[in-house]
C-alpha cells in the first residue's frame, strides 16, 4: 500500500472509531432527559461529546493536512493549477461570466475546488 492510501485508511478508522464514540454518547441524552429535566445546567451527552472532540479532532485534523499533502505534490499542484487557469481564461475568450453553474462546472471537469488550489498553493509556497 502506497503511503496516501496508507494516510487514507488511518484516516478511515480513526473517524469511524471516533463517530462510533459519538454515537453513544448521543445515547446519553435519554439520561439527560431523565435527569435534566428542564434542559438547564450539566448535560452528560454535551459533555461527553466535547470530550470526545478534544481528543480527536486533532488527530482528525493532523491526517487530512497530511492526506492533503501527499495528493497534492509540487508536481500535482503546478499541473492542476496550469489546467485550472486554462479553463478560466477559455471561459474569459468566450466572455462567459463566472457563475455557480460555471463554477460547478469546473469543478467537476477537475475534479478539485479553487479552495483546494488555494490550500496547495499556499502549502507549496508558490507565487
Amino acid at each position: 500500500m502506497s503511503n496516501i492510501e496508507t494516510l487514507r485508511a488511518e484516516l478511515a478508522a480513526v473517524e469511524a472509531e471516533w463517530a462510533g464514540k459519538i454515537g453513544a454518547a448521543k445515547c446519553l441524552r435519554k439520561i439527560d432527559a431523565v435527569v435534566n429535566e428542564s434542559g438547564e445546567g450539566y448535560s452528560l451527552s454535551e459533555s461527553a461529546q466535547e470530550r470526545l472532540a478534544a481528543e480527536y479532532l486533532p488527530k482528525v485534523s493532523a491526517l487530512r493536512a497530511a492526506v492533503f499533502a501527499a495528493d497534492w505534490t509540487l508536481d500535482v499542484t503546478v499541473a492542476r493549477r496550469a489546467a485550472w487557469n486554462a479553463s478560466v481564461q477559455a471561459m474569459v475568450a468566450q466572455r462567459l461570466p463566472m457563475t455557480a453553474k460555471s463554477m460547478a462546472a469546473l469543478i467537476a471537469k477537475h475534479g478539485h475546488t479553487l479552495d483546494d488550489l488555494r490550500r496547495a498553493v499556499a502549502l507549496h509556497k508558490l507565487p
